[in-house]
């Protein structure tokens, strides 16, 4: 059974590299960036002024209750049949009943002012003369409100600021250093390793350089022959015994590669 889960796991890890699996585009995180400023605080921005308003639009009646009750000729017991319903309720109606008149609870229509003059949603906005919120209310609607107008002001800056930088960076462009000096030149690691052009062959234990070996240095490369130098892999050594007598140094036949120190 270990064997079968093996085998199927080793060919299916092997189609999906060769055929299905593809190098990662190099998008970068300026996506995630971009959505981060903009989207994810315009929909924090968005939720601060809704909530603000849901609050200061309770109870989406229209009813403004009166300072005087409910006028006489509505006195007595009165029947209310329901629309949605075939239940019925009992009303009994006298001079301690209040009454009510319409009023726009609606801040985004309210008195048909501005957007401007509506905004904050707080009680001093409230129509005069047709304010519905009690004192609860109020006391929330108030932190709502103000709360509101800071996330603008804070939102408003990180806007501000991202559209700068972008301003700066398409005009001067900036360079930005992801790694730390270490302080320690590429010579001096124990360790190092340079690409030297080669070729792989069937009866050579090691790659086949195709480029003069003469300026390069055996510290660069990752490998060594025990019994042989690694001029004895440099092919040009070999095309100029083979082409002895033809000058081949003015054609691009190999690659060249050269160590320089500063």
């Amino acid at each position: 059974m270990s064997s079968a889960a093996l085998f199927i796991n080793y060919f299916t890890d092997r189609h999906s590299l060769m055929r299905t699996w593809k190098r990662a585009p190099p998008l970068g995180p300026g996506i995630s960036e971009f959505s981060r400023r903009y989207f994810v605080n315009a929909s924090f921005l968005a939720m601060a002024i809704m909530s603000s308003y849901f609050w200061a639009s309770f109870p989406f009646d229209n009813l403004c209750e009166n300072d005087y009750p409910a006028p006489p000729a509505y006195y007595g017991n009165k029947t209310i049949f329901r629309f949605d319903s075939n239940e019925t309720e009992f009303l009994l109606a006298n001079e301690t009943t209040p009454s009510f008149r319409y009023c726009n609870q609606d801040f985004f229509t309210a008195a048909g002012r501005r957007f401007a003059e509506r905004f904050p949603y707080v009680p001093s906005n409230q129509p005069e003369g047709d304010e519905w919120m009690t004192d609860e209310q109020e006391s929330v609607t108030q932190i709502y409100g103000w709360a509101a107008v800071a996330a603008c002001v804070l939102i408003g800056i990180t806007f501000i600021q991202g559209w700068v930088e972008s301003v700066v960076q398409w005009l001067w462009g900036d360079s930005i250093s992801i790694v730390d000096d270490q302080r320690v030149n590429f010579s001096d690691v124990t360790n190092i390793s340079a690409y030297i052009p080669h070729v792989a062959s069937d009866v050579f234990s090691y790659p086949l350089f195709v480029c003069a070996m003469d300026g390069i240095g055996e510290e660069v490369i990752d490998w060594r022959d025990p019994l042989r130098k690694h001029a004895y892999y440099d092919l040009t050594k070999d095309a100029e015994k083979i082409l002895e007598g033809i000058d081949i140094s003015n054609k691009c036949v190999f690659s060249q590669v050269r160590k320089m120190c500063f």
